[in-house]
């Protein structure tokens, strides 16, 4: 069993501007500057068990803070984002047979003057996936499974791909899990 955390803290500070004010004869003289004062905050604890009878399990997250100080007319942007990870896996008579599951997730929240309508969205993805290897001498064999759930905001969609599109703007809540297999001989 190992567990821990890891943590950092950025400070940004950043100058913009266009150099071009006139093409034809101020082409070098900044027309327009900004400046910008960025903070980024990230954690990532993380878990890992193991034993000797083959049984594996992985728990990693993230969670990230990005903050923009605005300046004048600009609000400030902020955008938190928490990834987690969970992986098990198990394998059989040392490499013979390993089954890998896992449960991804990832959300989001994000504010900012870019954002038109609202100043703010939120997303997430959060997906189920299994896999299974074989390995016999000079043969091994893979297949697996993912499915997969999508949102941003109030749109969101079941399954994979996401150009499924009823009317501008609405989502298919219809999908199918994406399978995969491959052979490989050496």
């Amino acid at each position: 069993l190992t567990f821990g955390a890891n943590a950092s803290f950025q400070i940004e500070r950043a100058d913009q501007f266009f150099i071009s004010q006139d093409l034809d004869s101020l082409s070098l003289v900044p027309k327009t500057s900004s400046s910008s004062e960025y903070n980024k905050t990230t954690i990532d604890p993380h878990l890992n068990y193991s034993n000797l009878k083959g049984h594996n399990y992985r728990l990693q997250i993230r969670y990230i803070n990005i903050f923009r100080n605005g300046n004048g007319a600009d609000i400030d942007a902020v955008s938190h984002g928490l990834t987690i990870n969970n992986q098990y896996q198990y394998r059989f008579k040392e490499k013979l047979l390993i089954l890998t599951a896992g449960l991804p997730f990832q959300m989001g929240y994000s504010q900012s003057n870019l954002y038109v309508n609202s100043g703010s969205h939120f997303n997430f993805n959060i997906a189920a996936y299994l896999q299974a290897e074989v390995n016999y001498k000079i043969l091994s064999l893979q297949a697996g499974m993912r499915y997969e759930i999508v949102g941003l905001d109030t749109n969101y969609t079941f399954g994979l791909p996401l150009e499924s599109r009823k009317q501008p703007g609405q989502y298919s809540k219809a999908g199918a899990p994406v399978f995969r297999a491959g052979l490989n001989i050496q």
